[in-house]
């Protein structure tokens, strides 16, 4: 649940960000996620075409995959966006929530909001699985469907 946005970019997972395979996962300022990946020198960037409402829960969903190359997001079970290319292997390593530390005290994006839940699974799930979750997670009928 987003409350409010105080940076360009605001983290909502990261692992560190620096190294060869790391992930950053954050919300820009436009309300839209972005999906990061170190690839070498290469920052990698894959956004979504859905902006997360502020002020209510939601679902968010990311799946990267290492064998298709496909990277993808979800907000209450909708396909946000997807992008191809290469993904290189994934080291996640030590990993914040709700914060990004570059190691030299810069550079702020903690999230102004609340998780519930987090869970990282071994490999990408498909659709129907995240849809299966977001379903099943709805805390009453009042849920809201469509978004902006």
């Amino acid at each position: 649940k987003l409350d409010r946005l105080d940076h360009g970019l605001n983290s909502i997972f990261n692992s560190r960000g620096r190294e060869e395979g790391d992930v950053l996962w954050e919300v820009r300022l436009d309300r839209s996620l972005i999906l990061v990946r170190r690839f070498g020198e290469d920052r990698i960037s894959r956004e979504s075409n859905l902006t997360v409402p502020m002020g209510q829960w939601v679902h968010l969903a990311g799946t990267l995959s290492v064998a298709t190359g496909e990277s993808r997001v979800y907000l209450n079970g909708e396909f946000a966006g997807k992008d191809i290319g290469p993904l290189g292997p994934m080291t996640l390593g030590v990993a914040r929530l709700g914060q990004w530390d570059p190691g030299d005290g810069g550079h702020r994006r903690e999230l102004r909001g609340r998780m519930d839940e987090f869970a990282i699974w071994q490999r990408a799930l498909t659709g129907e699985e995240i849809k299966k979750l977001t379903e099943e997670g709805k805390p009453n009928s009042r849920w809201p469907t469509q978004f902006e």
